[in-house]
């Protein structure tokens, strides 16, 4: 869907897969409390692939967009291709999620918060910020960085000194966020608010204008291998932190930001240094292809069928085995129905939006 594109990299592309499908393995333990997941417990940790999302966000977006500054009408096809691969998709399961919940759980939500996720605003209200939709917090976190990239790549163009500006003031804002917030706020709103997300996306778009200032270098070898180093060494000072995978804590998540970004630079580094390998297969194209509808609707196929995993257990005693054999099953029944929506709605839209952003 997306190989066509001028600047498209492969490379990137799969990691998107591979981050959406870590989130599915995080949702099928922890939204069913009757899963134990033994020597599993790694799998705590997979909820980091949103943040690796974010980051590839950065990264894909100032790959894309750097060249086109200054250009005629560029703001106007930007806005198009932005909106018709996001907003058909995510109205689909705001639509369906709102009726979803009403048919199996009776819930009855506010037309006022249907209206707020069709804009969306939610992401501005404590309490209304996780989203309906399951993991629809991101979507109106992503959505904010869509709305101010342009702006932000104007201002810093490619250059290092003013995205690392950026940068240091988004870390400042987030990293103090707590501090000035009103008190009984919910805590997860720390976590899920652009104000603490938005240094990560600046992170991604950084780290693409570096690793252009490296390829043109005569040293890219090496600076692969030291960031792939201090990527390293940053995972393990993040593991050695997270003692209770159940906390959030800003000191800890942004040792897991920085290991993931530097470990995305070394990829996309050593991956471009001519290697024959390549992550870029045709199941890592399918899971890039669609990896925004294997997000947001692998929540509902978990919701669907955790009532299974009981019976899962008994042919399968070994908890372990019982989990990576319910994992499977989710993972077939999402990349179906995520093959299904993304053929007949996902793609024919983003097409009819790129051909419109080019008219």
């Amino acid at each position: 869907m997306y190989e066509h594109q001028k600047t498209f990299s492969g490379n990137l592309h799969a990691l998107r897969g591979l981050a959406a499908t870590s989130v599915v393995f995080f949702h099928a333990k922890n939204m069913s409390p009757a899963i134990d997941v033994g020597y599993l417990s790694i799998v705590q940790q997979f909820s980091s692939g949103v943040t690796l999302f974010f980051i590839l966000s950065g990264f894909s977006l100032s790959l894309s967009n750097y060249k086109k500054i200054g250009q005629a009408d560029w703001l106007h096809g930007y806005a198009i291709r932005r909106v018709a691969r996001i907003f058909p998709i995510w109205y689909f399961f705001v639509l369906f999620t709102f009726f979803f919940h009403w048919w199996k759980y009776g819930l009855v939500y506010p037309f006022s918060e249907l209206i707020y996720h069709l804009i969306p605003f939610y992401v501005f209200i404590p309490g209304g910020h996780t989203s309906f939709v399951w993991a629809g917090w991101t979507i109106g976190v992503e959505l904010l960085f869509y709305l101010f990239f342009p702006y932000l790549l104007i201002f810093a163009k490619t250059r290092i000194l003013a995205w690392s500006a950026i940068l240091a003031g988004a870390v400042l804002l987030s990293f103090n966020l707590q501090s000035f917030a009103p008190e009984g706020l919910d805590e997860s709103f720390y976590y899920m608010t652009f104000s603490t997300q938005a240094f990560v996306f600046v992170l991604g778009c950084l780290l693409f204008f570096i690793s252009r200032k490296i390829k043109k270098t005569n040293f890219q070898r090496l600076y692969t291998y030291l960031i792939g180093g201090v990527s390293g060494l940053s995972f393990a000072w993040w593991g050695a932190a997270v003692l209770n995978p159940a906390d959030f804590s800003m000191h800890s998540y942004g040792l897991l930001v920085q290991a993931l970004a530097l470990g995305c630079l070394t990829a996309f580094l050593y991956l471009s240094e001519g290697h024959k390998l390549s992550l870029y297969n045709p199941v890592t194209k399918f899971l890039g292809d669609k990896s925004y509808t294997i997000y947001l609707a692998h929540p509902i196929v978990v919701s669907l069928t955790k009532r299974f995993y009981p019976r899962i257990n008994e042919i399968f005693p070994i908890n372990e085995m019982a989990y990576l054999a319910y994992t499977s099953l989710v993972l077939a029944l999402t990349f179906m129905v995520a093959a299904l929506i993304s053929t007949y709605i996902e793609e024919p839209l983003y097409i009819y939006g790129r051909r419109l952003a080019k008219s």
